[in-house]
């Protein structure tokens, strides 16, 4: 794999961890496909069972991927950009994943776009005005997305690993910090 595009996002079931390799690999001749691999903790050992994911684009990046408690497996994709240049920063979920047949292309849903949030509330549009994405809506316009999680009352969580100090995607010239965001889809 080119510049380290293994394995980065990882989610399980109880049983299964289902890595998901960040980018396409070398041979891919759709280099939109992210491979999904099954490794039973049971036994140790990769099953061989693997499942292709079509990302948004070829330099799409898989940050990270969460099941459910209802069987659906969040994935999280992203570009390499930060503020104004962010172009992807998205949740997709696949409904249908405990059912889906190895070997297949697992079908993708738009559950939550990171640059488009509704944000009635008005948070950090007083203490941050001046900060990059903070306004209705709020976009969550930085470098490295990594997080999405379910949390026990039903609502996510995203969190952003900020590689202090090298991302400033919220103040130009300014590391950001470690921020995490909660939300709900409608």
């Amino acid at each position: 794999l080119r510049n380290s595009k293994g394995f980065e996002a990882m989610a399980t079931d109880g049983r299964y961890l289902y890595p998901i390799f960040e980018g396409y690999l070398d041979e891919a001749t759709d280099k939109r496909v992210r491979v999904i691999s099954q490794f039973d903790t049971e036994s140790g050992e990769y099953t061989g069972k693997t499942w292709n994911y079509v990302a948004e684009g070829d330099d799409a990046l898989i940050g990270d991927a969460f099941i459910t408690r209802d069987g659906r497996l969040l994935v999280l994709e992203r570009d390499d950009f930060r503020g104004s240049e962010a172009q992807l920063k998205k949740v997709f979920e696949v409904k249908d994943f405990t059912d889906a047949e190895a070997g297949s292309t697992v079908k993708k849903e738009l559950m939550a776009d990171l640059l488009d949030i509704a944000n009635p509330g008005k948070i950090g549009m007083v203490s941050d005005a001046r900060a990059y994405g903070v306004g209705d809506p709020f976009q969550f316009a930085l470098l490295s997305v990594e997080t999405i999680v379910q949390l026990e009352d039903g609502r996510y969580l995203t969190a952003l690993d900020n590689n202090f100090p090298g991302d400033d995607g919220r103040y130009r010239g300014k590391p950001d910090d470690t921020e995490m965001i909660t939300f709900s889809v409608k």
